[in-house]
């Protein structure tokens, strides 16, 4: 028997919907920099990329990182051993 294995990227939120997780995941870091910022920020940027969330990120928060690359370095050493259990989330 000759079986095929696939994988399934979830662009679009059917599967799951990870927006929520991400939005958790902003606040938790931008709190952990002890950044001040608004509620209205974090849902302005469900549904933007990346960029024009740093963007906002920049334009919005006081003293917020110049260079994109920095935050999402410090971001992702930040979760480095704090995973997120997509699992749980289904």
């Amino acid at each position: 028997m000759n079986m095929k294995k696939i994988i399934i990227f979830d662009m679009d939120g059917v599967l799951i919907d990870s927006e929520p997780v991400y939005y958790e995941r902003q606040r938790e870091f931008l709190q952990y920099k002890k950044f001040d910022f608004s509620e209205e920020l974090l849902d302005s940027m469900v549904g933007n990329t990346g960029e024009k969330t740093f963007q906002l990120f920049k334009e919005e928060i006081p003293g917020f990182y110049q260079i994109k690359e920095e935050f999402t370095e410090e971001k992702r050493i930040y979760f480095k051993d704090r995973p997120v259990n997509y699992k749980a989330k289904c």
